[in-house]
């Protein structure tokens, strides 16, 4: 037997999960529409933008390494995508491809700046896609280079006998 009341407990939490999930991917949208892109390609069969965020303007080299290292990922895109629509119109099945690059303040710490480089893109797959990656700024040197690799300890290497 089926207890109803168990059912209906079920039901209620899956909507109410669903409007919590719509009312933030609503919220998230509103703050990414705040930032308007700062690189912005638009064309018949494809859509590119570049966002850097605001936070990042007090840090003038991070923000215009940031904004150097998205113009040429925007570039490259486009002229692949480009290439595409010249060789194999086919592949794009009547839709326009899209491809998302965003540069977030994660976090100072001292002279280190985190920042969040999310791309999203979409070029005629099942899906969309996502790749998210953190970037680590060392302010004083004016250099970056991965989180990971800076505070990774070394990793023994095998020697053969």
């Amino acid at each position: 037997m089926i207890d109803v009341s168990l059912c209906r407990k079920v039901l209620l939490s899956a909507v109410l999960i669903s409007a919590w999930q719509c009312l933030s991917s609503q919220a998230f949208a509103l703050d990414a529409a705040a930032g308007k892109p700062h690189i912005s390609i638009e064309k018949q069969y494809v859509a590119i933008s570049v966002t850097v965020d605001p936070a990042l303007q007090p840090f003038a080299a991070l923000f215009a390494d940031c904004l150097a290292e998205g113009k040429a990922w925007a570039n490259k895109m486009n002229s692949d995508s480009a290439a595409e629509w010249r060789d194999n119109r086919q592949s794009f099945r009547g839709m326009q491809w899209s491809y998302d690059r965003d540069y977030t303040l994660r976090s100072v710490a001292g002279r280190y700046v985190s920042v969040v480089r999310s791309d999203a893109w979409f070029d005629g797959g099942a899906h969309p896609n996502q790749h998210i990656d953190t970037i680590l700024w060392d302010d004083a040197a004016h250099t970056s280079g991965s989180a990971f690799a800076r505070f990774s300890p070394k990793r023994p290497t095998m020697v053969q006998p």
